[in-house]
């Protein structure tokens, strides 16, 4: 919420884009399309939010620019920015396409607006300098979470001193292979140390494209795999990550348990 307090009060506007299926915490004004846990259960879109809540909240398709500049366009002079996962991990895995990122950073630029990374996942598993680093795309402010606190319950935000200054004052690729060997529909990538799949043929680029997998295949590779003492995330719409402390044997134990759990399902 204080991001978005940042990027209005620096810019003077009150309009703000995200993009579906990302979820950038539980303020009123990201309960929009947020994807995860809501698409997982079938909840309504965020019940108990206010109309007047997300009033201000643009939506777009993940990968779209299209989209994005229309909204520009029927809404010149009043978007605040854009605040994205620059790599999504609340509708399962969802890299974007070589030339989205790019072209977002440059319709901010051109209208004046303020380009968000939300690096609660990304921030310190793609690059130690997250995605930024990484994409080599430099937004003008950045959120990250208990990441930064050794996994206690923290949160930050950030960016270039002009930007804040006036705040300041003012206030998985080894799986999906052995899934088509065994017959399944899958799709799925990595980048670094984040990864995902789902089944269906793909590509997915948005979450209309993700909410085609097969959620019932997917519970029963998740029971699959907790019988063979893996546990992955209990969603389809959740990335899953790799870290430091697994080892390369970790590594082939989980390609093995995928292998015969996905002969199995």
């Amino acid at each position: 919420m204080g991001v978005l307090r940042l990027a209005r009060a620096f810019t003077g506007k009150e309009r703000i884009i995200k993009f579906e299926g990302c979820y950038h915490g539980h303020a009123d004004p990201f309960l929009v399309k947020a994807g995860s846990g809501v698409a997982t259960l079938g909840l309504p879109d965020s019940p108990g939010v206010p109309k007047g809540a997300t009033y201000e909240t643009l939506t777009a398709p993940f990968n779209d620019i299209s989209v994005v500049e229309n909204l520009f366009e029927t809404n010149k002079g009043e978007i605040a920015g854009i605040i994205l996962e620059p790599v999504v991990g609340n509708s399962g895995f969802i890299a974007p396409k070589p030339e989205f990122l790019n072209a977002i950073r440059k319709i901010t630029k051109e209208n004046g607006a303020l380009l968000i990374f939300d690096e609660v996942m990304t921030g310190f598993r793609l690059f130690y300098g997250g995605a930024q680093e990484y994409f080599g795309i430099t937004p003008d402010l950045s959120t990250l979470g208990k990441v930064i606190g050794g996994g206690l319950p923290v949160g930050a935000y950030g960016g270039r001193k002009e930007r804040l200054w006036k705040w300041w004052h003012q206030q998985d690729q080894c799986k999906v292979d052995a899934g088509k060997k065994a017959g399944h529909t899958m799709c799925g990538g990595y980048i670094r140390g984040m990864f995902g799949f789902f089944f269906t043929e793909g590509p997915v680029y948005n979450f209309e494209d993700a909410k085609k997998s097969d959620t019932a295949k997917f519970a029963r590779f998740y029971r699959g795999m907790l019988e063979e003492g893996v546990y992955f995330a209990p969603s389809q719409f959740e990335a899953g990550f790799t870290s430091l402390v697994h080892t390369p044997e970790d590594i082939q134990k989980t390609i093995a348990a995928a292998e015969k759990v996905l002969q199995q399902i």
